[in-house]
């Protein structure tokens, strides 16, 4: 994710670890032109792999393909800045800037604050919505999952996820269900042949997830990784 602004994560996460946004989602470099609109005060941030991934002409059409309509052009696209720190400050409290590398996408970056004992994941852990696994393998997730054991060990006591219901909390148990979600999609996908049958299976296991887009996304990536 590229790391937020100080303008938006004082205007997304207060004194007492909620999240204040009215947006469900934070973080992924394609989401900073809604964020600018928003706070049109802020600057973004991103490390230097982040900044390569958002600068590259080569991806728009990926973005788009996954959110037709919703990806600004060329024209109009706001880069973020190079984040040259390992933390920031906001107000006398200590931003930790944490490159935790594999989560739904490699170069993942999560920010911890450790005076409000919060940890913003990105796209690392999800909250009631369905997991993106389409840019990962086996060997990836079992990386994902051993990154989601070092937020763990932050003993967060606030866990905000950039993919989330809106209505739902920030409880730290986000992690733990993560991680099961990651162990059941591998298992599943190894046992299935086709698309429908992962997203069947996916869906009857987590019944109340939203964004079953995201699921048949994942699902025709695993297959197709089975039969490539």
């Amino acid at each position: 994710m590229a790391a937020p602004s100080e303008v938006t994560v004082s205007a997304c996460l207060d004194a007492e670890g909620q999240w204040t946004s009215a947006s469900g989602r934070m973080g992924s470099f394609h989401d900073d032109n809604r964020l600018i609109q928003r706070f049109p005060g802020a600057t973004g941030l991103a490390t230097s792999e982040v900044l390569a991934q958002a600068a590259d002409p080569s991806l728009a059409g990926y973005w788009e393909a996954l959110f037709p309509g919703e990806i600004p052009g060329a024209g109009d696209k706001v880069l973020p800045q190079l984040l040259a720190t390992g933390t920031l400050d906001l107000e006398g409290h200590e931003l930790r800037v944490i490159r935790i590398g594999q989560a739904d996408t490699a170069h993942s970056t999560v920010l911890h604050v450790p005076s409000l004992a919060a940890v913003v994941t990105g796209d690392l852990a999800y909250n009631g919505v369905h997991m993106m696994t389409a840019e990962t393998g086996e060997p990836e997730r079992a990386q994902w999952i051993a990154n989601l054991d070092a937020v763990a060990a932050l003993e967060p006591a606030f866990v905000v996820a950039g993919h989330k219901k809106v209505d739902n909390g920030n409880d730290p148990k986000i992690i733990t269900e993560s991680r099961q979600y990651l162990r059941d999609f591998t298992r599943i996908a190894a046992g299935e042949t086709t698309t429908a049958g992962i997203v069947a299976r996916m869906a009857e296991r987590y019944p109340d997830w939203e964004n079953l887009r995201t699921l048949w996304h994942s699902a025709r990536a695993a297959i197709a990784r089975k039969n490539g």
